[in-house]
């Protein structure tokens, strides 16, 4: 992922220092969509900013919502479920540009 992180940022223009600083700007770049990958009842407690709602076991029949997306950040509390999340994603047509931010906490601390 540090290889994949550090191609996006320069191809966004973006110096970069660290792996982490790079998916700071991933997630806070306007054509970024962030998607919570946890329960409805999870994501409405709390969430990260901006995020939509997709739980992991809908994924597969909702991935007509994320072809648009030029690049996709999925999270959940853990990071178990966004690793399931961005295998099933990246076996998708047209869905190339996936990263895992792991937990809702992480993404939403860089925000």
């Amino acid at each position: 992922m540090k290889k994949i992180l550090i191609t996006l940022c320069i191809g966004l223009g973006i110096s970069i220092n660290s792996n982490a600083q790079c998916l700071k700007k991933v997630v806070n770049d306007e054509n970024t969509l962030l998607v919570d990958v946890r329960t409805p009842e999870e994501f409405e407690e709390e969430t990260a900013k901006n995020a939509i709602n997709i739980p992991v076991d809908e994924l597969e029949n909702r991935v007509s919502e994320l072809v648009d997306a030029k690049r996709i950040v999925v999270f959940c509390k853990s990071g178990k479920r966004a690793k399931q999340a961005k295998k099933i994603l990246k076996r998708q047509k047209g869905i190339r540009k996936v990263y895992n931010g792991k937990t809702y906490e992480k993404v939403r601390n860089l925000q």
